[in-house]
């Protein structure tokens, strides 16, 4: 009996004190930009637990469309991309970049683990992101007042 009982403190103690039952959310924030005439759109996905972000995954989606009758042009700005973005791989970063139909992908992962909270290729400091707790209610309207348009998953 006794057994039971201090299984069910324990129980009790990590689902609503410790936080073991806070579930898992992703706070997916969008924009949609051009640049020297390509337009593209970008995705932000903040994996949430609690307060705290888990996670991070940055994806740009290039539109090349106006390329796709030029596969040589098309490939060398394939090339360009993944030379241009290969400069972000550094440590807790993972960088991916890979044609899809007539856009070029980039995906950026980081790892708070891993990563330094300071990103060399944009020279920019992102420790916030891993640092600082804030409700993801919170954390979607601060992003659509910077013009993003987000949802929560």
């Amino acid at each position: 009996m006794k057994k039971g009982v201090l299984a069910f403190v324990l129980l009790f103690a990590c689902l609503f004190l410790v936080g073991c039952g806070t579930k898992t959310q992703i706070l997916s924030c969008g924009y949609s930009a051009t640049a020297e005439g390509i337009a593209y759109t970008g995705t932000e996905d903040y994996t949430f637990k609690g307060k705290k972000v888990q996670d991070l995954k940055l994806t740009i989606k290039f539109d090349l469309s106006a390329l796709e009758n030029n596969k040589d042009a098309f490939d060398q700005a394939v090339d360009a991309l993944r030379l241009e973005y290969s400069k972000a791989i550094e440590p807790g970063v993972t960088t991916n970049v890979y044609p899809e139909g007539n856009y070029v992908i980039a995906i950026f992962t980081f790892d708070p683990t891993t990563f330094d909270g300071y990103l060399n290729y944009m020279q920019k400091d992102m420790s916030s992101v891993f640092n600082t707790e804030i409700d993801i209610e919170e954390a979607k309207t601060a992003m659509t007042i910077q013009g993003y348009f987000c949802n929560i998953k």
